[in-house]
C-alpha cells in the first residue's frame, strides 16, 4: 500500500508471454508512473528498488545505477507521482532512463538501464505484494 502503478508498452500483449521481461526489452518506449498513496522518504524508495534490483541479478556497482541512486535524496507526500521513462537510443542496447522525482528529473543512460530497472515490477518479485502487482500489470488479475 506504497503506491498505485500504471505501465505502458509499445505493445501490451508483449507481457503476457512466458516471461515480461522480454517484452519490457524489446520496447523501444515504456512508461511506469507511481502515485503514492503516502508519505515514504526517498532513501526509502531507493532501499525497495535497490532490493528488488539484487534479487533480479542487476549490478547494484554499475556507474549508472550509482549516479540514479544517488538522486534519491527527496521526499514523496500521498498524491504524489514517480514517472519512469525508458527508451532504447538508435546506438542499440543503450537505453536513457528519465525518472521524475518529486522536485528534480535524473537523466542516465547506459547499456539496458532502463529495462534493468522495469525487473522491479516485471522480474522476479521480492515478496507476494510485488507478485501480485507484477500480475495486474501484466494482465493477468490478482
Amino acid at each position: 500500500n506504497v503506491y498505485v502503478a500504471a505501465s505502458y508498452v509499445e505493445d501490451t500483449a508483449s507481457l503476457k508471454g512466458a516471461d515480461p521481461m522480454e517484452g519490457i526489452r524489446t520496447s523501444k518506449a515504456k512508461v511506469i508512473e507511481l502515485t503514492m498513496l503516502r508519505e515514504m522518504k526517498g532513501s526509502d524508495i531507493r532501499s525497495a528498488f535497490e532490493e528488488a534490483l539484487e534479487v533480479n541479478g542487476v549490478d547494484l556497482n554499475g556507474t549508472a545505477i550509482k549516479n540514479v541512486f544517488s538522486q534519491f535524496n527527496f521526499n514523496a507526500n500521498a498524491g504524489d507521482k514517480i514517472l519512469l521513462v525508458g527508451f532504447l537510443k538508435e546506438s542499440g542496447m543503450v537505453e536513457k532512463l528519465v525518472i521524475e522525482l518529486p522536485g528534480k528529473t535524473i537523466n542516465e543512460e547506459d547499456k539496458n538501464l532502463a529495462t534493468d530497472f522495469w525487473r522491479v515490477w516485471f522480474g522476479k518479485p521480492v515478496d507476494q505484494s510485488m507478485g501480485k502487482l507484477k500480475n495486474s500489470l501484466i494482465g493477468k488479475g490478482n
